[in-house]
């Protein structure tokens, strides 16, 4: 029968442990990847992909956190949702302009723009509150990942 082995007592974990076996995080770094959860879509949007920084946070420490793991799922469930949002509003515009030779594009533009908008200032105050420790949740955003 072999010895479990000997505490780490801060230092990283001896290479003879295997790779799910991870030390807790510090509350300090749960903190900081809670907020890059948040944060993570800004870097994302110039790639044309947002929803992968939330993601990759989510699978990275989804088993090391329980607070990343809220946090990242907040995120990737609000990023989900304002795929969904953005793809249905671009296909209502685009026949919506057509038809109306132009005007729809002065009625679809705005509601884009304030979600957009909306989207921004809910992301910061998510990345606050996981600066701060505090849990987070988007309004209007089912949990399609938990």
């Amino acid at each position: 029968m072999t010895q479990p082995p000997p505490p780490h007592h801060g230092y990283p974990p001896p290479p003879y442990l295997p790779a799910y076996v991870r030390p807790p995080m510090s509350p300090s770094d749960e903190r900081t990847w809670a907020m890059l959860s948040h944060l993570a879509p800004f870097a994302g949007s110039f790639l044309a992909f947002p929803v992968v920084g939330p993601l990759v946070v989510y699978l990275v420490y989804r088993d090391r956190s329980p607070f990343v793991r809220r946090h990242a799922a907040a995120a990737l469930n609000f990023q989900i949702v304002l795929l969904i949002v953005f793809a249905v509003g671009v296909a209502l515009a685009v026949p919506l302009t057509l038809l109306t030779l132009g005007i729809g594009l002065f009625v679809a533009l705005p509601l884009l723009l304030f979600v957009a908008i909306a989207a921004v200032v809910l992301q910061i105050q998510g990345a606050v509150a996981a600066y701060r420790g505090h849990d987070f949740q988007y309004p209007l955003t089912p949990g399609f990942v938990s």
